[in-house]
């Protein structure tokens, strides 16, 4: 048995082993003594056969593992404590824990992890991998053919989805590494997201898009679910799962608000409504189902969180803004920014909008849009000043 170095510079190709003491790269000729720059792999022979696949990022893990193997090997059993897990070995060993009754608070958290594992992961070169064998440039090749491949609407995965499924693959390493299935260096991306979305509606498609989403209301059941949906989306600033998640039970009038259950920060969230928005929700209750707790569903008492983005695109047609590249969530980005645009303070934007922080409100404030608002605020504080 013995400890090798290898280099792990940033940009370097290289993977070969170097000998112990080693202290300089002979591929790119980074200074090996800085710690950043190597990582430390363990090489077992055991009955004629050569691992390689001990790595270590400090030399007090590197002999740590060493000894356990020579302990094993001592008697007579397989280098390791237990056979490496692959990718998939160590998902289904964390899915296992996750849905424990007792963990039962994540468990909305690895639903979605569960739908990221089977739309992107299950069934690739890299699931089937062992942790020990995967590196970065596994996983940087895997996430450029990700980047590569079309989603099932025929468009490219966006980079927050390469940033999620990245995320999933940096949890597993974490839980393998926190339980002693896993020894070696996790490997480590840097996957840049632009967050910022600057395609809210101008005042004027707000105004079409309203009346449409009024007419198409009257075409039938769920087309009224639909319209009433896109006009409350546009007055209140909700995300489309709080919407559509909303029961009766928390529209409340005593409050002059409704209360959103468990929101995207994993909070409650109570916000009150305008006399228009409360129009809205109390024209549904004649379509309330004896049944159906929820204010928004479909008329066999379904969720209308899935069904409602065909009648989007529909609206928009029929507004004539189909070729502006549209989503629901660009709802959320128009009241945000009416709301920057008129002299509202940046607080009151922050409560309304129901972010946990000011740097998430400012990606959805884009006053720029609105000139002609923005204009009547600074004529005010004109005259305020005393201007002429």
């Amino acid at each position: 048995m013995a400890i090798f170095i290898r280099c792990k510079a940033k940009g370097c190709s290289s993977r070969r082993d170097l000998v112990l003491g080693t202290e300089k790269c002979p591929v790119c000729g980074a200074d090996l003594r800085r710690a950043d720059n190597r990582s430390y792999r363990v090489v077992v022979w055991f009955k004629g056969r050569r691992y390689t696949n001990g790595r270590a990022p400090n030399l007090a893990t590197a002999e740590k593992i060493e000894l356990e193997y020579r302990q094993n090997a001592a008697l007579g059993k397989h280098p390791k404590q237990m056979d490496s897990l692959t990718l998939t070995d160590a998902w289904l060993l964390l899915l296992l824990q996750i849905n424990e009754p007792k963990l039962g608070k994540g468990r909305k958290t690895s639903d979605v992890d569960f739908r990221r594992w089977n739309n992107y992961l299950e069934g690739t070169k890299l699931a089937q991998m062992k942790l020990e064998d995967i590196d970065q440039q596994d996983l940087l090749k895997f996430i450029s053919a990700l980047e590569n491949t079309k989603s099932r609407r025929g468009t490219p995965y966006a980079q927050a989805t390469l940033r999620h499924v990245y995320a999933l693959v940096r949890k597993i390493f974490i839980w393998a590494a926190e339980k002693g299935h896993f020894h070696g260096v996790r490997p480590t991306l840097c996957i840049t997201v632009d967050n910022e979305v600057d395609n809210p509606l101008m005042p004027d498609e707000c105004a079409k898009l309203l009346i449409v989403a009024d007419e198409y209301s009257g075409r039938g059941y769920d087309q009224r679910m639909a319209g009433a949906a896109v006009m409350f989306l546009m007055l209140t600033g909700r995300r489309r799962g709080e919407v559509f998640g909303l029961k009766w039970q928390n529209v409340r009038q005593e409050l002059n608000g409704v209360i959103y259950r468990k929101t995207k920060n994993g909070k409650d969230l109570r916000t009150p409504l305008s006399g228009s928005a409360w129009q809205i929700v109390e024209s549904l209750r004649s379509l309330r189902l004896d049944e159906c707790e929820l204010v928004w569903h479909r008329a066999d008492g379904g969720s209308f969180y899935h069904s409602f983005t065909p009648h989007f695109r529909v609206m928009l047609d029929l507004a004539g803004l189909a070729g502006r590249g549209l989503r629901p969530h660009d709802l959320r980005h128009t009241f945000g920014s009416l709301l920057a645009a008129s002299s509202i303070g940046a607080p009151v934007i922050k409560s309304l909008m129901g972010h946990g922080d000011m740097k998430s409100t400012e990606r959805y404030m884009h006053p720029g849009q609105y000139p002609e608002q923005m204009t009547a605020v600074l004529n005010e504080l004109a005259r305020i000043a005393g201007a002429k």
